[in-house]
């Protein structure tokens, strides 16, 4: 065999060798053996380390495990080989959110959209992040572009309908809420915030109803209790407050501490059930 034979094998090993590693990445990340895997992407780098999509999947697996910074780091060398990859800038997008670095979000977020100005869920993110910066009119822009893009998001109108309740737009708020809930009925989220909404427009009945199809389709959340027992205080009835309340702290004792603060709970925080769940009422 000549050397340029030996070399076509040593090739064919290589290849061979990296589909391995980044095939049993893929397996192990769905299994949710994330240290397994991210050990397994940085093989598939150390054999070919300027291929963008093993860097895609390696900060992934370390956004997936916690490593956010790690994670980051991996995404921007990504892009350093491949700029104009619109996918890679908003899963960097959605981490920089994550860690706090909302300025940096919303540049990755524009350069996607630069790139592909029709990638929904750029614009979905970019709203994200802009509500989290505060610019609320500039974020219900994007979340109506990201549903002109793609309708029947159930994600965008809920987002949408969260950021006009910042705005004090209710009425339009409840009825991106509903039609959230039309488009996707199983979204406890959206019946939540619905619920929410209802709430301050003094809707008390219908809040109930929504609070409860939230809980019914996801009952380990301890807010969606919390919230239901809101307003069970706010009609006053104590039995049914105290219920969810011990529901609540059940699932996340920290909501004991947040009720007794909490001056929704004032009109029945001296009735025995209640004080049994949050102790006496603080002295004036």
């Amino acid at each position: 065999m000549g050397f340029f034979g030996w070399g076509k094998r040593k090739q064919a090993a290589l290849e061979l060798e990296l589909v391995y590693h980044a095939g049993l990445g893929y397996a192990l990340e769905a299994q949710g053996q994330l240290d397994a895997a991210i050990a397994e992407y940085r093989e598939a780098i150390r054999i070919k380390p300027d291929d963008p999509v093993y860097h895609y999947c390696l900060a992934s697996a370390l956004g997936r495990n916690g490593q956010r910074d790690a994670a980051i780091a991996e995404y921007r060398e990504a892009i350093r080989i491949k700029p104009d990859d619109h996918i890679t800038r908003c899963a960097l997008g959605l981490t920089l959110r994550q860690v706090g670095q909302v300025d940096a979000a919303i540049a990755q977020y524009r350069e996607a959209i630069r790139i592909d100005p029709n990638f929904q869920f750029a614009h979905h993110g970019l709203g994200v992040a802009l509500q989290q910066a505060g610019k609320l009119a500039e974020a219900i822009a994007e979340f109506h572009e990201a549903i002109r893009l793609k309708p029947d998001d159930a994600m965008s109108h809920d987002a949408l309908g969260n950021t006009l309740v910042q705005k004090g737009q209710l009425d339009e708020a409840i009825a991106e809420f509903r039609e959230a809930i039309r488009v996707k009925p199983a979204y406890a989220i959206a019946h939540n915030c619905l619920g929410k909404a209802l709430v301050q427009k003094g809707q008390l009945d219908e809040a109930i109803e929504q609070h409860r199809e939230a809980i019914r389709l996801d009952p380990a959340v301890a807010s969606y209790h919390y919230h239901l027992a809101l307003v069970f205080a706010l009609k006053q009835d104590v039995t049914r407050t105290a219920k969810r309340l011990r529901r609540t702290i059940e699932r996340d004792p920290s909501y004991r501490d947040r009720a007794r603060k909490d001056p929704a709970f004032d009109s029945v925080r001296s009735a025995s059930e209640i004080v049994e769940l949050l102790g006496p009422p603080e002295a004036p």
